[in-house]
């Protein structure tokens, strides 16, 4: 036959009385308590969640480092709660003053000179708005704006129409002159426009005497000023040759440029001015004002 499966094989098998004497054994031993595990109390939601002690000290490196960079960064409190519920920690961080790197605005325009020229490169690209009038502003400190040799602080003297031929300078090859300063910052204005336009602005008329005011009077009425209160008296004007400023875009261009030079067409001369429309005619402002 063949062997009960529940044999091990190679075994002999056991008598019946070494079977009950087992089952005896097995029956005197205390019961066996079978333990459950207790639950683990899962965090409801809603309820406290305890921050791991490795993000706690991130967070820690983090506050310490970013705190004091912050503009008014001051006394900062970090709360910190261990895992073992110990009571709250506070982190202070000093205050630390943030130092300021480069020159301050005020710095930069108290250094800055008040006598610089305006670049022919910059005066056809920088917006209006952003634009310094340096060549308009006037003073006994300021020097001149270019190599022309006019001495802006010498003046002429004498009447209008009258003035003394020192203090009165040439405008390039024109054969015209105009008062040393007013010269001075018109020659600037004519590099940049040849800079631009790659000629230069031809001049019709600069200073004139008191008995060419008389003649042009004559001969041009009501176009031309009384004599003896002209601005081409004072050598601070002067009339452009069309060429120069006919086209929208060549006007635009001095209309936007002239003024960085203290130059302008005066608000009588424009379409619905005080005065006759003329486009040629153009001023050293800050000279006329001075007068004023």
């Amino acid at each position: 036959m063949e062997q009960q499966s529940d044999l091990v094989t190679g075994e002999a098998p056991l008598s019946r009385r070494a079977i009950r004497e087992a089952a005896e054994r097995e029956s005197r031993r205390p019961a066996r308590v079978r333990r459950t595990p207790s639950p683990v109390n899962n965090p409801t939601p809603g309820s406290h969640r305890w921050i791991p002690r490795a993000a706690v000290l991130t967070s820690l490196a983090v506050a310490t480092i970013a705190v004091p960079i912050s503009a008014g960064a001051g006394n900062v409190s970090t709360d910190v709660q261990a895992e073992s519920g110990a009571e709250p920690q506070v982190v202070d961080v000093p205050e630390v003053q943030a130092e300021a790197v480069g020159p301050t605005a005020t710095s930069i325009l108290a250094t800055a000179s008040s006598g610089s020229a305006v670049p022919a490169s910059l005066a056809q690209s920088v917006p209006t708005e952003q634009r310094t009038v340096a060549a308009a502003s006037r003073s006994e400190e300021r020097t001149s704006l270019t190599t022309s040799g006019c001495d802006i602080t010498n003046l002429p003297t004498g009447t209008n129409g009258n003035l003394s031929s020192e203090g009165l300078c040439e405008l390039w090859d024109t054969g015209q002159y105009a008062r040393a300063d007013a010269a001075d910052a018109l020659i600037a204005l004519n590099e940049a426009y040849k800079a631009k336009y790659g000629v230069n602005m031809k001049i019709t008329d600069g200073y004139r005497t008191l008995a060419s005011q008389v003649s042009l009077k004559g001969t041009k009425g009501g176009l031309a000023a009384t004599p003896g209160k002209s601005e081409h008296g004072w050598g601070l004007a002067v009339d452009l040759n069309a060429e120069t400023y006919k086209g929208t875009e060549k006007f635009a261009w001095l209309k936007e440029n002239a003024p960085l030079y203290g130059w302008d067409n005066p608000a009588w001369a424009r379409a619905g001015g005080s005065g006759a429309f003329e486009p040629w005619h153009w001023e050293f402002t800050e000279g006329v004002e001075g007068r004023s």
